[in-house]
C-alpha cells in the first residue's frame, strides 16, 4: 500500500529490506509535517507500529523509522 497526501507518496523510503511483513500505512498532518505510521508483523514476537516524519514535499525528516507502539504476543 502507498500513503498519499497532496499527490505525494509519503510512505517512508525503505532503508533496506525488512524480514517482516509491513501493512496498513496511515498518514496524519499537523504543523507543516506529516506523520506516517505502519504496522509491522514481528511473527511470534508480536506486532509494532513504526513511524516516520515527512515534509510537505514527501522528504523524510526522521533519520530512520521509530517505534510508536510495541504489541507483544
Amino acid at each position: 500500500p502507498v500513503a498519499l497526501a497532496a499527490g505525494h507518496d509519503l510512505a517512508p523510503r525503505p532503508v533496506g529490506p525488512s524480514a517482516y511483513s509491513q501493512q496498513t500505512p496511515l498518514v496524519a498532518y499537523a504543523g507543516g509535517k506529516y506523520l506516517t505510521v505502519w504496522l509491522e508483523n514481528l511473527e511470534r514476537a508480536g506486532w509494532r507500529y513504526l513511524g516516520a516524519l515527512s515534509d510537505p514535499d514527501g522528504y523524510r525528516l526522521s533519520p530512520e523509522a521509530f517505534v510508536v507502539v510495541q504489541i507483544s504476543n
